[in-house]
């Protein structure tokens, strides 16, 4: 600050009074840029090069329209220590007077020029600018304007100072960021806007506010919208996995493809597809949902178990193979990755080493009921009974809905000849799965072997119902016609399962033996013959049944198992 001292007292300090000074006093003339000489010597400099700006600054006001006036008189005749600003707010041509300032110590003020009554372009530019000796005002009458507007005289330069009114206050904050020239351009492009949307004078308003509303209802039902998708996408494939989750493998099916793309596409949904198909015995679908989910989530190991037991029943060593090592490669502390690669050796005959990856499955998961399964089917496999037991025993403990642990049991109690407990636990696995057509032709199985032929019939039967193309149901349901001496309906029950597998030596055989009781020879040597084709290392039994075509020993050749 300038204290308004004459030029003397300025300069009664002299050179060396900084040297009088205490440290502290020192630090903070450092601060605010040096001692009051220095300061004032970078005044006189800024003023110097200001003045050889001084033309070419008064040839850009000349075309902005700001016209220089010439009131150095004025000024001079008020002398040399005062100085008259424009009082801002105030009536025009009203001045205050500041006490007497030192001759040359420059004035630095902060100029900017407006659109006043020069009739300017109205851009919006700031100055340094620097000024000594006499300064003098004169008003300005420009009554349209709502600026109190003067004129300051400094080296031929007529600059407006920076003044405003209560009324134009909020446009020249806006002006002191942005350019007048765009200022305009953003107020006429509100006006646009705001006649585009009806917001005139004649009612408009009322049909701006009607289309902000409309708008507005707008968004408000395109998210209500939005979360019906929502909660219909999220709802059917609750309701597909309660389906599947239930063994009503069809009716998840069903749910699953009312998916559109996108969500029907999605490795969680084609994992449950798999799933279905495998419940559903449709090995062939299953492995092809799971081909399909990992093209698209190649890194997914949810359902690798269902994968690699449909690979197994299909005998696709190649894939089921390739199937283990990008698992191993992927994730080798996974158990499911142990489960794909102990099904690969199990398909390879290599029982022994299989049950070590499944070991090594349960030890990372010593709740993977999957895994005690198959450890236990691998027991069965090499006839270690006991341990197979216990391994389904395991694994009905973990998961008591778990029901292939159940058929596993049975079956066991089956090859034992124990048939009420194989009874027992295929219909408690039933009680868990009643869509599953194995479990009823597994049942149908031991009623026959029970002598409760009618019951054997009623469950292969729902078997055949639940699957039309399962050729084990029709095969056991035709052993069942020739216990009760119904050749003519086995006959016709073989004729469709050769349909489905012409080359089971099984089912010719069978064929052989329907037809020696119908007193057709000829057919009956030829199905014998095909059998000992397919299957010769039967042949002792085949040759026996054919020797005996002649005798009419009916009731050792009914007797006789291939």
């Amino acid at each position: 600050r300038i204290s308004g001292s004459s030029s003397s007292s300025s300069s009664s300090r002299g050179s060396n009074s900084h040297l009088d000074r205490t440290p502290a006093q020192r630090i903070i003339s450092r601060r605010r840029g040096g001692s009051r000489n220095e300061r004032t010597k970078k005044s006189r400099q800024n003023y110097t090069r200001s003045s050889s700006r001084s033309k070419t600054t008064s040839s850009q006001e000349s075309n902005l329209g700001v016209t220089p006036t010439n009131n150095e008189s004025d000024g001079k005749k008020k002398g040399n220590n005062a100085e008259t600003t424009p009082i801002l707010g105030g009536a025009a041509g009203a001045t205050s007077s500041t006490p007497g300032l030192p001759q040359n110590a420059p004035i630095k003020r902060k100029l900017m020029i407006l659109p006043g009554s020069g009739g300017g372009a109205g851009i919006n530019t700031s100055h340094d600018q620097t000024s000594s000796g006499k300064i003098s005002s004169s008003s300005s009458n420009n009554k349209n304007s709502g600026l109190l507007s003067s004129r300051v005289k400094t080296d031929n330069i007529s600059v407006v100072p920076f003044q405003l009114n209560d009324a134009s206050a909020a446009a020249v904050r806006t002006a002191k960021s942005t350019a007048a020239g765009q200022i305009i351009k953003e107020n006429n492009d509100d006006n646009e806007e705001a006649e585009d949307c009806g917001d005139t004078k004649d009612g408009g308003g009322a049909a701006f506010r009607h289309n902000i509303e409309r708008m507005r209802d707008l968004r408000v039902q395109t998210a209500y919208q939005q979360f019906e998708d929502l909660r219909n996408v999220l709802g059917t494939m609750a309701l597909g996995y309660k389906l599947l989750c239930q063994f009503k493998c069809k009716e998840a099916v069903e749910k699953f493809q009312e998916l559109k793309a996108p969500h029907a596409h999605s490795g969680w949904v084609l994992c449950c597809l798999g799933k279905c198909y495998f419940e559903m015995v449709n090995y062939p679908k299953s492995v092809q949902v799971f081909r399909l989910a990992r093209q698209l989530e190649p890194y997914r190991s949810e359902g690798l178990e269902y994968f690699s037991t449909s690979l197994w029943h299909l005998k696709n060593e190649v894939e089921l193979s390739y199937l283990a090592q990008s698992a191993v490669e992927f994730d080798k502390m996974s158990p499911l990755t142990w489960i794909v690669v102990g099904n690969c050796l199990s398909l390879q005959k290599e029982h022994d080493t299989a049950l070590k990856f499944f070991r090594r499955a349960i030890q990372l998961d010593p709740h993977n009921a999957w895994a005690y399964t198959l450890s236990a089917h691998e027991f069965v496999a090499n006839e270690d009974f006991e341990k197979a037991l216990c391994g389904f025993r395991q694994a009905i403990g973990e998961n008591p809905r778990h029901y292939n642990a159940w058929y596993g049991m049975g079956n066991i109690y089956f090859r034992q000849e124990k048939y009420d407990l194989a009874a027992y636990h295929f219909q408690r696995a039933l009680k868990i799965n009643n869509r599953n057509t194995v479990l009823y032709c597994y049942l149908g199985m031991v009623l026959h072997s029970s002598d409760k032929c009618d019951e054997a019939l009623k469950n292969l039967t729902k078997a055949e119902q639940l699957e039309p193309t399962n050729s084990l149901a029709k095969y056991q349901k035709a052993n069942v016609f020739f216990s009760l001496q119904r050749y003519h309906e086995a006959l016709e029950v073989l004729n469709q399962v050769r349909d489905f597998a012409p080359r089971e030596a099984s089912v010719h055989f069978l064929m052989g033996k329907v037809c020696k009781r119908l007193g057709r020879i000829n057919d009956a040597i030829l199905h014998f013959t095909t059998t000992l084709d397919l299957n010769p290392k039967d042949k002792n039994v085949v040759k026996s049944a054919i020797d005996k075509l002649h005798c009419g020993d009916n009731e050792s050749q009914s007797s006789e198992e291939f």
